[in-house]
């Protein structure tokens, strides 16, 4: 996707399907106010597409939120595990995609003011009193990324201030340079990329579970309501990302 050029924002969309969606969707953007609406059509039927109230379907949001990015991951995983075995690609490229991958994993399990955060026990299994060895992988992934990636709290980023004294051993020592000297921890090694590829599939297999025994809930609560009910529900609209919303918290 090529990048938006000066003053314009694109916004992209997923739909992830549990059931038929219809023959096309048409996404409606208005950029001068901000706002989006969806619609279907489905060959043969009056069909409309409405959004779905309530705490479970407020969980099924989050879930998709979560999926989404547990997917993104597992892409940049597999483009990184592409580009490593080009002879020429620069490690910039290969430090972005594991950094990346990295972080939307872990921020599925933080604390999330809009979002309703993973479930690290439920997820991975207890820290105690035996922690098991997915628990193992995921807790080092974290540290990794709150102690390292996310922030600088552990050693595996150091700095050391240098001077350099000529002629250090005559009665007329010489102040040459001042140097800062950096070491990192080399963090997208084989192990660490290999814990993080096992998260990200036991992640994606609970949440894929979770996620289509919410939509089948979902789907049998709209079954029990009246037509008129149906009738009563919203449409899809919503507002569009944009430059000044970029500090607001999501409601």
């Amino acid at each position: 996707m090529a990048i938006s050029g000066p003053g314009t924002m694109s916004a992209p969309f997923t739909i992830y399907h549990r059931g038929q969606l219809g023959d096309s969707v048409t996404l409606e953007m208005n950029h001068d106010t901000n706002t989006a609406s969806l619609s279907i059509r489905r060959a043969g039927k009056s069909a409309r597409i409405v959004q779905i109230p309530g705490e479970q379907a407020e969980w099924f949001a989050h879930l998709t939120l979560h999926r989404h990015d547990l997917r993104m991951a597992k892409t940049y995983l597999a483009e990184f595990d592409r580009l490593a075995e080009v002879e020429d690609t620069p490690p910039p490229v290969l430090a972005a995609l594991w950094e990346s991958a990295l972080i939307a994993v872990v921020k599925c399990f933080t604390n999330n003011v809009s979002r309703i955060s993973l479930n690290q026990d439920t997820v991975f299994g207890p820290s105690e009193p035996t922690i098991t060895p997915e628990r193992a992988d995921f807790n080092h992934l974290k540290y990794l990324r709150n102690k390292h990636i996310a922030h600088d709290e552990n050693d595996w980023a150091q700095a050391l201030p240098l001077g350099i004294i000529d002629n250090h051993d005559s009665d007329k020592p010489a102040i040459g340079s001042i140097q800062g000297l950096v070491i990192r921890g080399e963090s997208n090694n084989a192990d660490n990329i290999a814990r993080l590829q096992r998260s990200v599939e036991i992640a994606l297999m609970w949440v894929e579970g979770e996620w289509n025994r919410v939509a089948d809930q979902l789907k049998a609560d709209l079954e029990a309501m009246s037509a008129d009910e149906l009738a009563a529900l919203p449409g899809v609209t919503g507002t569009l990302p944009n430059e000044h919303s970029v500090k607001r918290t999501r409601q």
